[in-house]
């Protein structure tokens, strides 16, 4: 019954996390490792990397460039080739030969030539039971060889930008030329994870194989101890859910573990790490990771959608001067689960335009605020008002010539037409000045026309009596000014006029007889 329960989860499980990791792997991003609390320390752990699918966040990260051997992890993209390059149905039968068995080794279910089987129970017993000569007969029916189909699996890391990774057989198998990198893996599980069908058959504990001409019924339980207690229950739990465990001597121990706990969905990848009488480290590495963030991380309200986030003008509107924003919908970010909202949060408020003006209607998007933790962007939302907010036509008619007025193009329309009226003004006088001394040449040749003078004359003659004109006012002037020089010298010191004796005058009365 435990385990009939456990299928109908993991169901769910796969659900959720096929449907977050199909939107994260388009997006083509991986996420940047988060500061959080300490992590725990990893004992007899090469390389480890745990991550949140849900929130899409790194949580912890060890030797991810580090040249490593992939052991079984090499099964997760052989899988993929023969779910991809597959076109026929999954029912299809299949007849095993002697040549599709030829060399195997490792772990198997004990397929013998002459064995008819179907697609689904290769596919099945390779990524459930992590069976090698499963995968042999895939490699063949599917790829036409084992050659072709290592050729497909370096083709498709390439194409996944594992650029560090080679394949040299489709087990995993130790190769010393077969190599890889935890940031590689990565890359292959969350492709991989994303694939509906894989995802389906990797998070299954157990495949039921139908009887053969040369076997009986075979039942497959997953080698992973998280999800069956088939062959332990030292480490079985029942929030992980896949997806693929393996060992070589050189590579150590790996295991790639999917887990899902209060809705949110993690992947924990441990590579290289080691085994000792009592425990296998790469179990007890994940665990530990998996624990530590269900203590420390969790989804936070980081903003709720009835908080006012900001309150600012808005021009044109008789009725309001100001107006509170808000955001569209509340926000829940995964993060560290103890921080303080208020305190560790910043806002950034960005409006749409320069200033709010109206008229605005409730719901209308006017910007949006970029929330920040720990100088990293963890969320972003839309804002919005929430009351209608309508427009003063007199304030805008105002405002539309305000911003007429003050605009280049009026501008330099104005200065044009005053450049214009100068110009006309000025060569308007100059018309006048032309057109009045055409009068006086006028009134001078009438004058000539009944003097019987030519107007050459008439010209030179009103030319020149205007200069004796000119020259007799500066004479005037000139004599006004000597003779009122010369009456201030009649007078005394006391201003009284002196009389002056004249040679002409007779001197006494003698002076007038002879």
């Amino acid at each position: 019954m435990r385990m009939t329960e456990k299928h109908r989860r993991l169901g769910s499980v796969a659900v959720l996390l096929f449907t977050a990791l199909t939107f994260l792997f388009l997006g083509g991003l991986l996420a940047v490792p988060s500061s959080a609390a300490t992590p725990p320390e990893l004992e007899n752990t090469g390389c480890a990397y745990l991550y949140n699918i849900s929130g899409d966040k790194v949580l912890y990260a060890k030797n991810m460039s580090t040249t490593i051997y992939p052991a079984s992890t090499a099964k997760i993209m052989s899988a993929v080739i023969f779910i991809e390059n597959w076109s026929g149905d999954w029912d299809t039968e299949i007849e095993v030969t002697q040549d599709m068995l030829r060399g195997v080794s490792g772990i198997t279910i004990g397929l013998r030539s002459g064995e008819t089987v179907t697609y689904r129970d290769m596919i099945n017993c390779m990524i459930i039971g992590s069976a090698n000569d499963c995968a042999q007969v895939l490699a063949h029916t599917v790829c036409g060889g084992l050659d072709h189909a290592v050729s497909l699996m370096n083709a498709k890391a390439q194409e996944l930008g594992m650029y560090d990774t080679h394949y040299e057989n489709i087990t995993g198998m130790h190769d010393p030329d077969m190599v890889t990198t935890l940031n590689d893996v990565v890359l292959l599980t969350k492709y991989a994870i994303a694939q509906y069908k894989y995802y389906e058959v990797a998070t299954s504990y157990k495949y039921d194989m139908a009887a053969t001409e040369r076997s009986g019924t075979r039942r497959i339980f997953t080698r992973n101890y998280f999800v069956t207690t088939y062959y332990s229950s030292k480490y079985y739990r029942r929030d992980v859910s896949g997806i693929n465990v393996g060992s070589t001597s050189e590579a150590g121990f790996c295991a790639v573990i999917t887990a899902e706990h209060d809705g949110t969905a993690y992947l924990v990848i441990i590579m290289g790490a080691g085994q000792d009488s009592e425990r296998t480290y790469s179990y007890v590495s994940a665990g530990k990771l998996l624990d530590w963030a269900y203590d420390n991380f969790g989804y936070v309200n980081v903003i709720d959608g009835s908080d006012i986030v900001a309150e600012v003008p808005v021009g044109l509107s008789a009725t309001y001067d100001k107006v509170a924003l808000y955001p569209r919908e509340s926000l829940d970010v995964f993060m560290e689960g103890d921080i303080d909202v208020d305190r560790d949060i910043r806002k950034t408020v960005v409006l749409n335009d320069d200033e709010l003006l109206a008229p605005l209607s409730k719901g209308d998007t006017v910007g949006y605020v970029t929330l920040s933790y720990n100088n990293e962007i963890i969320g972003r939302m839309e804002l919005i008002v929430r009351s209608d907010i309508p427009r003063s036509e007199i304030m805008y008619i105002g405002w539309i010539l305000s911003g007429v007025l003050r605009s280049p193009t009026f501008i330099i329309v104005a200065v044009i037409l005053l450049i214009i009226g100068a110009a006309y003004i000025f060569i308007h006088a100059a018309d006048l000045g032309r057109e009045k001394r055409r009068a006086e040449e006028g009134r001078l040749i009438r004058g000539g026309i009944r003097s019987g003078k030519s107007p050459e004359e008439l010209t030179y003659r009103a030319s020149h009596d205007k200069r004796m004109r000119s020259k007799g006012e500066r004479s005037a002037e000139k004599r006004k000014g000597s003779i009122s020089d010369k009456r201030k010298e009649e007078r005394g010191p006391d201003g009284a006029k002196r009389a002056e004796k004249s040679d002409d005058a007779p001197k006494d009365a003698s002076d007038r007889t002879e």
